[in-house]
């Protein structure tokens, strides 16, 4: 109801209504699931992380090089996700306000005998939103794929630096162990992380 009259006009009331079916969705989950998975995610990172510096300080700085890189994408994506969900949103509205006014019209459509135009029409509008929604998994795809990527190229630095440490004395076997152990865990509450602010991002 915030919204000025020429914004609900120009883009019609189905977008309004897809908007507030999708932000309220949003807020009962953010407030349901989202603040807590959050939160034990961020403190799971950041336990991991002071469990390997206290392990072999050079080995988690070692590791903590992929983090710009990441969060460089990652802020790239967002933006990206952010526009396109908007659009996405848009073309959402405009197929329901679509909807919408031809089947208040019926009769009149059937009466004109103008189906097949009305049909052609509404593919259109499926159309676009297909499209925009095809644009945001292949964005997705790549963007998980560097992060994949680059979460290999740092466990294998680990692995041959680590080893050399090993060979070297300067860390144990165990440890070596014990800070493959904290990657993992580190990198699942990222992505836990990760999922959550995409979601609200995307909303």
């Amino acid at each position: 109801m915030a919204l000025p009259p020429s914004h609900i006009e120009q883009s019609g009331v189905g977008d309004a209504l897809s908007r507030l079916g999708q932000d309220t969705s949003i807020i009962g989950q953010s407030l349901s699931e989202n603040l807590g998975e959050g939160l034990k995610a961020v403190l799971g990172a950041a336990v991991g992380v002071g469990m390997m510096y206290l392990i072999s300080p050079t080995l988690t700085l070692i590791m903590l090089i992929i983090f710009p890189p990441i969060s460089a994408s990652s802020y790239f994506y967002g933006r990206f996700i952010r526009k396109l969900s908007l659009k996405t949103q848009e073309a959402m509205g405009d197929m329901s306000k679509l909807a919408e006014e031809r089947l208040s019209a019926h009769r009149t459509v059937t009466a004109s005998n103008t189906q097949p135009s009305e049909e052609k029409l509404y593919a259109g509008k499926v159309n676009d939103v297909y499209s925009l929604q095809k644009k945001e998994t292949v964005a997705n795809g790549l963007f998980q794929g560097f992060n994949e990527v680059a979460g290999d190229v740092g466990m294998i630095g680990l692995l041959i630096y680590g080893g050399f440490m090993v060979k070297s004395g300067d860390v144990s076997v165990g440890d070596m162990t014990s800070l493959l152990i904290y990657v993992n865990w580190i990198e699942w509450s990222l992505n836990s992380e990760f999922g959550e602010i995409m979601g609200q991002v995307e909303g």
